[in-house]
């Protein structure tokens, strides 16, 4: 019997295989493309979102330092007496300056017990200006335009009634008696927010006033939109009621009253921008602002697109308690695989005899760029200076996603390096004032502040640990005469000659300072009485024998110096000078150029 059978077809078996190995390679390779893209995009907005957060809470560490220490330095001037609570004039010519050496800063100002302000600052647009009550107390508040040599020009605005008491920033300075940051805050004139540190001023134990610095947030408001978030991504700053500080997208922070006067805060919830509201709302579900303890990540959708979001809290100890939320778009990350991951499954599915080839290709324009990327943003994580990433691609999603990274990283590089040369520049600033508030500008020496608070720390040094120490007092015999009979002039010189050689005759641990007039105080670190006592000796025979040059030639002078031993016994500073004092005072009745102890 003879058996005929339908054969299959070699040709349709050879393309029906073909296809099955291409459908299989298709599928693994758009699996593995998939998968790459995902999990590059995860990283990349986890690494922007960090580093976008660690720029913000550097800026905002660096631009919260500068009141603290202009305040600082203010109220040491005030309560050494080189500046005077009463002198409007002195005090508006000192603002001036620090509002030039602080850009960052928007005002500085004092009010005084009676109500009275004086404030030197600067507009948004870096116009600077004054402000003042007439009289120097409670009444017309006047603010006042300067031209680029600092003199007064028009009258910019003016509003009655103003009491510099009555204000958050002054009432609460003096409650705390202490340094604090106010509560944010609405302008007195309604235009911006602000946040005030305030310093109470006290002389002679009594107070004169508040001395503050007032940071205008909309700047942190800049500062946001000129780093941005990628793309259009977005960050805000808010308290933990959730009412806003700082965004970085141009809509008004403050709502309006009826006769459009800005009285109060937009809250997260409340803001007019969409993706803010929602995000504040992923929060809020997950117990809210105040709930936030560290680094905390969600993400959410938003008019179908997916959202990065990252909140972190920055807190310092002087009241500030803010957070930070940086929100990245995932459309910004990666345009070409988010818009076309459908396409690209449609497109490999409908081209299945050029499988082999788009795998190719796929490795080639593809892949291999995802690669570099990738690698780019861990060296990124290491150092804000990337090299830029250079392939060549035919695929335009590709090329947009390194043409976006290579912007991105040119940017953060660039605002990494303005932000450290701009700290550097303040430090040194800083450092400068630091000196001229603790030195003694004739002689060089630790001024009066300064040194009662260094011997303060070597008093609970030897207390706590049983050590010794002596303290001398050296006062220059009949002084007055020096002056009477060359001059003031010269009297300074013979004080900073003998500024100049206390300096190079003690040791390393030593201190040396000027307390007043023609008295020097000398701290030695672990010498016993004795030990000072032939210091002190050899101290008065070299001063004795030496002459200082003066605009009225040589001068010569004697000194009498009381020598006392500090003791772990011993209850305050006061009663340590008190008896180095009484020696160098017997010394003086025994017939001046003597040492003696007490």
């Amino acid at each position: 019997m003879i058996f005929k059978t339908k054969g299959m077809s070699l040709h349709r078996t050879i393309i029906g295989a073909f296809i099955a190995v291409c459908l299989f390679s298709s599928g693994v390779a758009g699996f593995v493309v998939y998968r790459v893209g995902h999990r590059t995009v995860d990283r990349f907005a986890r690494q922007i979102r960090s580093d976008t957060t660690s720029k913000i809470k550097e800026y905002l560490k660096d631009f919260l330092s500068h009141p603290m220490v202009i305040n600082g330095i203010n109220v040491s001037l005030m309560e050494q007496g080189r500046l005077s609570p009463d002198d409007p004039i002195a005090l508006e010519e000192l603002f001036k300056r620090e509002i030039e050496l602080y850009p960052t800063v928007s005002s500085v100002y004092f009010g005084n017990m009676e109500g009275g302000l004086i404030n030197s600052g600067r507009e948004d647009s870096d116009r600077k200006y004054v402000i003042e009550t007439e009289g120097f107390k409670a009444g017309t508040f006047k603010k006042i335009a300067l031209d680029d040599r600092g003199n007064r020009g028009e009258l910019l605005s003016s509003f009655p009634g103003f009491d510099a008491r009555t204000r958050p920033w002054f009432i609460k300075a003096l409650e705390t008696g202490a340094p604090f940051w106010s509560e944010v805050y609405v302008l007195f004139s309604g235009h911006d927010m602000a946040i005030s540190a305030s310093y109470p001023v006290y002389v002679d134990g009594k107070p004169v006033g508040v001395m503050a610095t007032d940071l205008s947030l909309s700047r942190v408001s800049s500062f946001l939109r000129s780093i941005g978030g990628g793309g259009s991504g977005i960050s805000f700053i808010v308290d933990r009621a959730g009412r806003l500080i700082a965004s970085s997208e141009s809509l008004p922070i403050l709502t309006p009253s009826r006769d459009g006067v800005p009285v109060d805060r937009h809250t997260a919830l409340t803001y007019p921008h969409p993706a803010v509201q929602e995000a504040a709302r992923t929060v809020e579900s997950s117990g809210g602002w105040g709930s936030i303890k560290g680094i905390d990540l969600f993400d959410f959708k938003f008019n179908a697109n997916k959202m990065y979001l990252q909140v972190t809290p920055f807190i310092d100890d002087r009241g500030i308690d803010w957070v930070v939320a940086v929100v990245i778009p995932e459309r910004d990350l990666a345009p070409g695989i988010i818009a076309d991951r459908g396409s690209f499954i449609s497109l490999t599915l409908g081209l299945v005899l050029f499988a082999v080839l788009l795998g190719m290709v796929v490795a080639r324009f593809f892949i291999v760029p995802m690669s570099l990327l990738e690698g780019a943003i861990s060296a990124m994580s290491k150092d804000s200076k990337t090299d830029p990433l250079v392939f060549s691609s035919q695929f335009k999603e590709v090329s947009l996603i390194i043409e976006s990274f290579n912007r991105m990283a040119a940017r953060m590089h660039s605002a990494m390096n303005g932000l450290k040369e701009e700290i550097a520049r303040r430090e040194r600033v800083e450092k400068a004032l630091t000196v001229e508030a603790t030195t003694d500008f004739l002689t060089g020496l630790a001024n009066r502040r300064s040194f009662m608070e260094r011997l303060k720390i070597e008093v609970a040094r030897i207390r706590r640990y049983r050590g010794v120490g002596s303290l001398l007092l050296l006062d220059i015999d009949r002084f007055k005469n020096i002056n009477d009979n060359y001059g003031h002039n010269v009297g300074d010189q013979v004080l900073a000659g003998l500024g100049e050689l206390l300096s190079s005759v003690v040791r390393e641990g030593d201190l040396p300072g000027r307390i007043g007039g023609e008295e020097f105080l000398i701290f030695l670190s672990e010498t016993s009485v004795e030990g000072a006592g032939h210091f002190a000796e050899r101290l008065r025979q070299t001063i004795k024998k030496r002459t200082t040059p003066t605009d009225e030639g040589a001068v010569s002078f004697t000194v009498s110096i009381g020598i006392t031993q500090l003791s772990p016994d011993d209850i305050s500073i006061d009663q340590i000078i008190a008896r180095a004092d009484q020696a160098m005072y017997r010394a003086k009745e025994l017939g001046r150029d003597r040492v003696e102890i007490g």
